[in-house]
């Protein structure tokens, strides 16, 4: 990952496994009333990650559409970032 000429922008490496995640409506929706339901504020990142599976984007805390792998040297370990659309440049 290095950064894009468009500020707060991330353009994605060619060694990248790139995953689009599919969210459905009906999740959608439900993020939605988690959002808005002052009650979980506090526990909201975590319950909207339990209901689609998935972290967050790891700039702007918005729901993600593309997974990044990238395989690590050496420890054969894989490092795995989500990005949504406005944060990740192809």
């Amino acid at each position: 990952m290095y950064p894009a000429k468009e500020k707060n922008m991330v353009r994605i490496r060619n060694k990248a496994a790139v995953t689009e995640i599919n969210i459905t409506e009906e999740q959608l929706a439900q993020i939605e009333k988690i959002k808005s339901n002052c009650y979980i504020s506090s526990n909201r990142r975590g319950a909207i990650k339990k209901l689609i599976g998935v972290s967050l984007c790891c700039m702007c805390d918005s729901i993600p559409s593309v997974q990044l792998n990238y395989r690590i040297r050496g420890g054969g370990g894989t490092l795995v970032e989500f990005y949504c659309d406005k944060c990740v440049k192809f």
